[in-house]
């Protein structure tokens, strides 16, 4: 993705934007301050490149995070589900997603629901692993049909659960008579394609290709690789590393040169590590599910935090469960978020979760914190005391005063809970 840097002229207001309809830049950010440089040498001496968890402390969190967060499941055990237990969860999300349909909340097409009815109600037990080859829409019931909240916004499709990257394993747990399978892919489980997935493979391959422990992880994306995946080496050469990649039909070799943004092996988790995989995807596109390869606030954060091995769930509540702290900062006035956040900053890496957004925290700078994040909109207050929705769609740094003085009050004031990943440095 190409860096996209945006800076506030200094005459700009949101009030301005009232006017002209400006989403970017972002208001009171500078050049300077979107740059993992800037964050990364306001922090006191050697604790850019302290290691925040040791291997043990990580492998203890993975363990909670895999049995407490949406993350269902290792992908290197087989399933042991029955096919029974499969499709009434199918059809419990089917449930739900009815409810809402009948409520008025959620719009749709005529015969949608019917059809995945009919899916999941004919679905055969499969128990295969595949690897993702090309990025692929991971659909929350078993239809291309888009379930949209009013007022219709087509950008943010309710059935679109994820997008899964290329390199990324899937468990099919389960086949329609007409080819849609039904997935887990670790964070989650839904339905795809086949067509965007190798052969099924071999337990053996499944394993070696998983649990391989000499493996490059990218730091940044690297197309069609996306930052955070990782492959086994086959070989280590001078200028070039070969990797084991998934192809239309099965696992083969691809060539990286040794100029690519990457680690052998996955890196310790570090301030300096997680900022620069943050801001390599400064200026990227927003995109809800990853609808067209593009990330959402909760599939960036998941995608930076998997590049140091630690396994977050996929969506924003899970996520703000997760870290091996979580402050609940709800009902504090904006002095004691402040502060709070500055502590919080003091003991590792920050997550900033806001019921449907999460961000990652950058620091203070003359008072105010920061955040970068994957986001869609924020509003602003207009003269008349109307307001305006503003929509940016990319990965930007903020303040988080963001949205005050609107109805949907500012991101600070809406911050409910702080997630940390770290230990308490050297006093």
């Amino acid at each position: 993705m190409a860096l996209v840097v945006v800076s506030l002229p200094p005459n700009r207001t949101f009030a301005d934007r009232c006017v002209s309809g400006e989403a970017l830049p972002i208001p009171g950010v500078s050049d300077a301050q979107q740059t993992a440089a800037y964050w990364l040498a306001r922090l006191p001496r050697g604790e850019a490149d302290r290691v925040l968890l040791s291997a043990d402390k990580l492998r203890e969190l993975n363990r909670h995070l895999v049995a407490a967060t949406s993350r269902y499941s290792e992908l290197r055990q087989a399933p042991t589900s029955s096919l029974s237990t499969r499709r009434t969860d199918a059809r419990e999300r089917l449930r739900i997603y009815r409810a809402e349909v009948e409520a008025g909340t959620l719009v749709v097409g005529a015969g949608a629901l019917e059809e995945s009815r009919a899916r999941i109600d004919g679905m055969r037990r499969r128990d295969q692993a595949r690897v993702v080859f090309r990025e692929t829409d991971l659909r929350c019931i078993p239809t291309d049909a888009a379930f949209l909240r009013p007022p219709v916004d087509p950008d943010f499709d309710r059935n679109r659960c994820s997008g899964v990257h290329p390199g990324e394993v899937v468990r099919v747990l389960g086949a329609s008579l007409d080819g849609w399978l039904y997935v887990d892919v670790g964070f989650g489980s839904g339905w795809l394609r086949p067509t965007t997935l190798t052969p099924p493979l071999e337990e053996a391959a499944v394993q070696r290709f998983l649990g391989a422990t000499d493996r490059l992880v990218l730091l940044a994306d690297v197309a069609p690789w996306r930052l955070g995946t990782s492959f086994p080496i086959v070989a280590d050469r001078a200028t070039e590393v070969v990797i084991e990649v998934p192809l239309a039909h099965g696992l083969g070799r691809a060539t990286l040169p040794r100029t690519t943004p990457m680690a052998r092996g996955y890196p310790p988790l570090t301030r300096a590590g997680v900022l620069r995989a943050a801001f390599s995807q400064l200026g990227a596109p927003y995109g809800w599910g990853d609808v067209d390869g593009r990330r959402d606030c909760s599939r960036l954060t998941l995608d930076v935090l998997g590049t140091f091995d630690v396994r977050l769930g996929r969506n924003s509540a899970s996520q703000a469960k997760a870290g091996s702290a979580v402050i609940d900062v709800e009902g504090l006035d904006d002095a004691e978020k402040r502060s709070q956040l500055t502590e919080a900053g003091q003991r590792g890496v920050v997550l900033l979760y806001m019921p449907g957004h999460i961000m990652l925290y950058l620091g203070d700078d003359a008072g105010e914190p920061y955040a970068l994040s994957a986001l869609s909109e924020y509003v602003v207050p207009c003269a008349d005391k109307s307001e305006r929705v503003l929509r940016p769609n990319r990965v930007v740094v903020s303040d988080l005063n963001l949205g005050r003085g609107t109805s949907r009050r500012s991101f600070l004031e809406r911050i409910t809970r702080l997630v940390i990943f770290g230990e308490p440095g050297p006093q």
